[in-house]
């Protein structure tokens, strides 16, 4: 876990993939980025080179600096549930080609270990936990927008009192788009696969 501000106690982690089980201590679940191709920047362990299903246990423990609300974001895909002190956080699914955040917020106390565990069937997805101090009411109104990619980005605010509003400057900014007539739509429908020529007449026919 990204640790910017917080000290940690050791992580035990329980790899279970059928038929076999790998135990390690990791500091770090880091499974966000990829090197190239489908191979990330830390790789799992080999032995779970050949697993079709792996479930990762990882549980140990955080001992905060200072005391307040945490923010704690879970970058993942596939299932996983995250706990503190025995309390669900977080209880997710996400599909394999979309990981993205899931954030929750919890009350930690300074110089108290909590327990941490984390439950997450990898299905060969992406998987980071981060967390964030702290911030003092001052930070709190703080907004900052960041690009990792492109050396020339122009930002534009769109404010309003009201949803019609906002998108009526939006509207403003890149001009009113035609309205095409309802013919030109056709059907609309949206799903990764179908997986028959039965289940796709299925859909079509609800």
């Amino acid at each position: 876990m990204q640790n910017p501000g917080t000290g940690y106690a050791s992580n035990s982690c329980a790899t279970q993939a059928n038929p076999s089980t790998v135990s390690a201590i990791l500091a770090d679940l880091d499974h966000q980025f990829l090197d190239h191709a489908n191979t990330f920047e830390h790789p799992f362990p080999e032995e779970l080179d050949d697993a079709d299903q792996a479930r990762i246990e990882w549980s140990g423990s955080i001992v905060p600096a200072s005391s307040g609300e945490y923010e704690l974001k879970m970058y993942s895909s596939g299932y996983a549930k995250l706990s503190i002190d025995g309390k669900t956080l977080l209880d997710r699914w996400r599909m394999n080609w979309n990981p993205w955040f899931h954030n929750t917020k919890v009350q930690l106390e300074a110089g108290r270990k909590h327990k941490l565990h984390l439950d997450w069937r990898t299905q060969g997805c992406y998987f980071r936990l981060l967390q964030f101090p702290p911030q003092s009411s001052e930070q709190q109104q703080r907004f900052s927008v960041a690009a990792e990619a492109g050396s020339a980005i122009d930002y534009y605010f769109v404010a309003g009192d009201s949803a019609d509003e906002v998108i009526a400057g939006y509207r403003e900014l890149t001009g009113k788009a035609t309205m095409l007539p309802k013919w030109a739509f056709g059907f609309w429908q949206s799903r990764e696969r179908y997986k028959s020529q039965d289940e796709l007449l299925e859909n079509l026919r609800e």
